[in-house]
């Protein structure tokens, strides 16, 4: 199976290196091959909107920024990777290409599960520097009523009165409620160490050489014209025999 993934990347990886040497021209129909690519490459609509204003402003005189020629460039050599590994993926048996949809299904479903988003996290240290704010004030507070307690101690008649049991019971909820909020803020750190090392664990997997190889398979192998094929050739009674797992598209 292994030589099926090597095949397909092998061949698209030299032409990629043609590619990604070649120089770029601005130009409209640049942006026009910019926009399909991207469309076929399934991109969303905001995407796709975003390069329909470049290209409205370059039309109008606007230079193309180096962002933009950047994604352009990098669009196109994954439209270009995209459309060589469909070719190779159709030279492939139907015996070959069910085989090859498995493994790569296979691939994604044992990813690292993927790390919360920015604003899950950036909550999550917004409730910590509260907490911090919170912790603070009772700190102050808390040595503000040691030292009333301190001198009160001074005063050889403090049991006569209720003040002082008073000030002591305040002291020590004080002391409880600050204990709670440290005892607080420290599982949310602990959360966000716990996230923060899942997303390094994610980040390798996402940009690991293996994964990218994956990742552009299974764009080729999500292509309609390829989902119709394995569609079809699963329902041969001899290959369906050999399959442990229905044909399903890929979620990648």
């Amino acid at each position: 199976m292994q030589q099926i993934v090597d095949r397909v990347d092998k061949q698209t990886g030299e032409i990629l290196i043609d590619v990604h040497s070649s120089s770029f021209s601005p130009s409209l129909d640049a942006l026009r091959n910019w926009y399909r690519a991207a469309r076929e490459l399934d991109k969303s609509q905001n995407y796709l909107n975003r390069i329909a204003e470049v290209a409205r402003a370059f039309k109008q005189g606007q230079p193309l920024s180096n962002r933009a020629i950047t994604a352009i460039q990098a669009d196109l050599r994954a439209h270009h990777q995209q459309q060589v590994t469909v070719e190779q993926i159709e030279q492939l048996s139907d015996k070959d290409l069910l085989q090859l949809h498995r493994v790569v299904t296979n691939y994604f479903k044992t990813a690292p599960p993927n790390p919360p988003t920015v604003s899950e996290r950036q909550f999550v240290q917004s409730e910590i520097a509260q907490i911090v704010v919170q912790i603070d004030r009772l700190s102050q507070k808390q040595m503000e009523q040691v030292s009333l307690i301190e001198s009160m101690q001074q005063n050889p008649f403090r049991i006569l009165g209720g003040k002082y049991s008073t000030a002591v019971a305040q002291l020590q909820q004080t002391k409880e409620s600050r204990n709670r909020l440290l005892a607080e803020k420290e599982v949310k750190e602990k959360q966000l160490t716990k996230w923060n090392q899942q997303e390094e664990a994610y980040q390798a997997w996402e940009e690991s050489s293996k994964t990218i190889e994956m990742l552009s398979i299974a764009q080729a192998i999500n292509l309609p014209q390829i989902q119709e094929r394995i569609a079809d050739i699963s329902k041969l009674p001899q290959l369906n025999q050999q399959q442990h797992h229905p044909s399903q598209r890929l979620s990648c």
